[in-house]
């Protein structure tokens, strides 16, 4: 028997959309929607259109707004990293135990952030109910209901109660899928990755597979790298550079054609992620006193870039 009786996804981001209609045009799994606003209206009326890799229209089942959640549903959580602290407060109002929730989200030390966040809700800490996954997935929101999906990469499972059957549901829409018990070296190396490829596009305003065009990006990436490495190897995880400029290269070739989030967050003056990316990075080169110069360029260009300075949560100066 199956681990959960269906799968909701809970965010209608690209990503969420992208997965819902993957997931409801081709696995055996029930497969519900939470959105709100705009887009929860749009899907209910129309389904979700998606342009690009899979052409069609998929008709997802929305949940209303108060509709509780069962605790055999499996929560595929797509929604930004910042979001999550009011998400997760929201997914405890409507359960009466913790379901198993998977945490898409870019970006370093999710699980930890979702640990503090759980443990100040009304339910019992339940550490094990919260599973990690790092997914590349090329997906281009271009309408309240409407997805354009660029790229298909593989996806990487923290081992746990329900990864198999998950396992399953991912390889039955085309997404190369691998249970990991290494999972914080699969979020370091796509954090890395996120760190230079979402940045570097949105200040630049171009897709991934164009970011190499311009002049003088390639040294600029490899003094991120370098930086990322020095940090990372203080936390006892070793990486080599070119390893990462390697996968780099092949996520953003993988996507070419895509519009990184952070390129779409900027150009619809929302928030970004920076503080997950970079910002994360050089908090943890600061508590190793390591000097990262290059991240910290970075980080203060997206943050003027952005224009929200509200966004700047830390003092990375």
């Amino acid at each position: 028997m199956r681990t959960f009786d269906e799968i909701v996804i809970y965010g209608g981001g690209s990503v969420g959309l992208a997965l819902a209609a993957l997931l409801q045009g081709s696995s055996d799994v029930p497969v519900r929607l939470y959105g709100r606003g705009l887009t929860a209206e749009a899907v209910r009326a129309s389904g979700i259109r998606v342009k690009g890799l899979r052409e069609g229209t998929y008709h997802v089942p929305v949940m209303a707004d108060r509709e509780p959640i069962s605790s055999r549903s499996c929560l595929l959580v797509c929604t930004k990293a910042y979001d999550l602290k009011t998400v997760i407060p929201q997914i405890a109002g409507k359960v009466t135990a913790w379901p198993p929730m998977i945490f898409l989200q870019n970006g370093f030390a999710i699980l930890d952030h979702v640990y503090l966040i759980m443990k100040n809700c009304s339910l019992p800490f339940e550490p094990l109910k919260a599973v990690r996954a790092v997914i590349s997935l090329g997906a281009e929101k271009t309408g309240h209901n409407e997805v354009a999906l660029h790229g298909l990469g593989a996806v990487y499972l923290q081992e746990s109660q329900w990864s198999r059957d998950l396992e399953i549901a991912f390889a039955a829409v085309g997404l190369p899928c691998e249970i990991t018990p290494d999972i914080e070296k699969r979020e370091a190396v796509k954090g890395v990755i996120n760190s230079i490829l979402n940045p570097l596009t949105a200040l630049y305003s171009v897709r991934s597979g164009e970011l190499w065009r311009q002049a003088g990006v390639e040294e600029r990436m490899e003094a991120l790298i370098a930086e990322d490495v020095a940090v990372l190897s203080s936390r006892g995880m070793l990486m080599e550079e070119r390893e990462l400029l390697s996968a780099l290269r092949q996520i953003a070739s993988d996507t070419a054609g895509n519009v990184t989030s952070m390129l779409q967050d900027t150009r619809s003056g929302r928030e970004t992620e920076i503080e997950f990316f970079n910002g994360t990075l050089i908090s943890r080169a600061h508590e190793r006193g390591l000097a990262v110069p290059e991240n910290e360029r970075l980080y203060r260009e997206i943050i003027v870039h952005s224009g929200r300075k509200d966004q700047s949560h830390a003092d990375h100066q």
